[in-house]
């Protein structure tokens, strides 16, 4: 669920953040989204880095806990900087999140399965909730933008983050070893 509500918010934000700073004569809409793709796939290396650091010292709990609140901090930025001015740090926070997720999700579902003879139907069934989110997202990102603009659209995306926050801890005792 955790996953499902990160991915709900998080696809959405680049390419109305791109369709935002267009409309805005704020930028070159092919040049634009290029930059956005390579800033996050950059950081997406380092983080993973970082994770498998981080997991092998506690565990992956505050991994993917860390990949939730770097969307709200980018949904907060993506809503105060527009155009060239804010795409690199809002895609330096998805990078962040995508890049402890690409570490973190596999290797816990990997965890919590093991000996079962069923991680492949685990991570099979997490990349489906994290694909309807995703797939959801920019449906629900497109008709909030027409309903209250760009900017606050970025606000109530990043929100999903909290939510995945919330529900993330209120399960804590139930994933907290792995």
């Amino acid at each position: 669920l955790a996953l499902a509500a990160f991915h709900l918010g998080n696809a959405a934000i680049v390419p109305l953040y791109g369709l935002a700073a267009v409309a805005g004569d704020q930028a070159n809409g092919p040049s634009f989204v290029a930059t956005t793709i390579v800033v996050a796939q950059g950081v997406m290396i380092i983080a993973s880095l970082v994770a498998m650091r981080a997991a092998e010292a506690r565990n992956y709990w505050p991994v993917l806990l860390a990949s939730f609140l770097a969307l709200p901090a980018r949904g907060i930025l993506a809503y105060a900087l527009s155009g060239w001015w804010g795409v690199v740090p809002v895609q330096i926070l998805d990078g962040i999140g995508a890049g402890l997720q690409r570490v973190a999700v596999p290797g816990m579902v990997a965890r919590i399965l093991n000996g079962t003879g069923r991680i492949n139907l685990g991570q099979g069934a997490v990349i489906t909730v994290q694909g309807i989110g995703a797939s959801l997202s920019p449906a629900l990102g497109g008709w909030v933008a027409q309903w209250i603009g760009y900017q606050s659209t970025f606000l109530v995306l990043g929100s999903f983050g909290l939510i995945a926050v919330a529900v993330w801890i209120g399960f804590k005792s139930a994933v907290k070893t792995y």
